[in-house]
């Protein structure tokens, strides 16, 4: 192998491993940028592959301290919580349901899938003024005609002043509560 190949090989593998490298180590921006970084001033030959870094001092960028255990363990932590919190913001909160039921029974869920294949469906709202604003999606999701499924209110409400809504095999209503009623916003056949 010549010399020029063997220095393009180092090369290739020292980018690799840099590259690397930055992708796992965080620098705040600004501390590395293309202006100040001169044309082949880093290469393999430049830098000493096999050293041992030791850095025993505070090591700061920003005015952040990027080598204390706590901070960066304090940044993870506020990390992962953001995440946990931003998945339990956008995780929707469904359930399917295959008999009756009262509503009060899930007054976190938002999306019902009703299944009346095996028996009718009748579910109960929960009062209009204790949910003000509350927004409930059903779908009917069974292909089956034979059987009913109704959603009633408890009585003073109403839905549009009727006692409730039917829905048909494969229809979806949006039922959104006031300080007195349930309204629909919409219903889809």
């Amino acid at each position: 192998m010549t010399t020029r190949a063997i220095q393009r090989r180092q090369y290739a593998e020292f980018k690799q491993m840099l590259e690397r490298a930055l992708t796992e180590v965080v620098l705040p921006s600004g501390i590395i940028d293309t202006n100040n970084i001169k044309p082949n001033a880093v290469t393999p030959s430049n830098c000493k592959l096999d050293a041992s870094w030791d850095f025993r001092g505070i090591v700061s960028a920003g005015g952040q301290k990027l080598n204390t255990v706590e901070t960066l363990i304090d940044d993870r932590i506020s990390e992962t919580n953001q995440e946990k919190q931003d998945a339990e913001e956008q995780k929707p909160s469904f359930v399917e349901l295959h008999t009756k039921a009262d509503l009060n029974q899930y007054p976190d869920t938002e999306v019902f899938f009703l299944n009346c294949v095996r028996s009718q469906i009748v579910l109960t709202l929960p009062r209009a003024f204790e949910h003000q604003g509350r927004k409930l999606f059903f779908k009917r999701i069974d292909p089956a005609t034979n059987n009913i499924c109704r959603i009633l209110c408890t009585a003073p409400d109403k839905v549009d002043g009727t006692d409730g809504v039917e829905l048909g095999s494969q229809e979806a209503v949006i039922l959104i509560a006031s300080s007195k009623h349930w309204y629909v916003f919409s219903k889809l056949n």
